[in-house]
């Protein structure tokens, strides 16, 4: 789970970040005091919240690989895109192919193959491995 975003006890209900169901994505949720819950962001991605005091509106900045980044900002289920980032057509870039791995341990690691315009296989190119998380094991 992610942040919270806002709790409004008037309403029963809080807002919150959470990337269950898909580690490559994070969507905006609602859930109320009783357990229902609904998706507030729409798309796949990352999205980011801001909620509006009382819960009324909300900006999602959202980013995904071949997309620019873009925030909406909702109202009372209307939403409106008030910025996109710069195209990404002018680096002609492939979509990147998403690739799961079994580690020793049985855990599933998840890498990205971007590859250059123009090349159809990761054999013909040098590879940058750019690993994250726990150095110090």
């Amino acid at each position: 789970m992610g942040n919270v975003l806002g709790v409004d006890v008037a309403q029963r209900k809080i807002e919150f970040e959470s990337n269950e169901g898909n580690p490559l994505g994070q969507q905006l949720w609602q859930v109320s005091f009783d357990g229902e819950r609904k998706q507030l962001s729409v798309g796949p991605g990352t999205h980011e919240g801001n909620v509006a005091p009382g819960g009324f509106a909300f900006v999602d900045r959202k980013s995904a690989r071949m997309e620019p980044r873009r925030c909406d900002c909702a109202r009372r289920r209307k939403c409106n895109v008030f910025w996109t980032g710069p195209s990404l057509n002018e680096y002609q870039l492939q979509t990147p192919q998403q690739l799961e791995v079994k580690a020793h341990d049985g855990e599933t690691l998840y890498a990205t193959l971007l590859l250059p315009a123009g090349v159809a296989s990761a054999a013909s190119v040098p590879l940058i491995v750019n690993p994250y998380g726990d150095r110090g094991r």
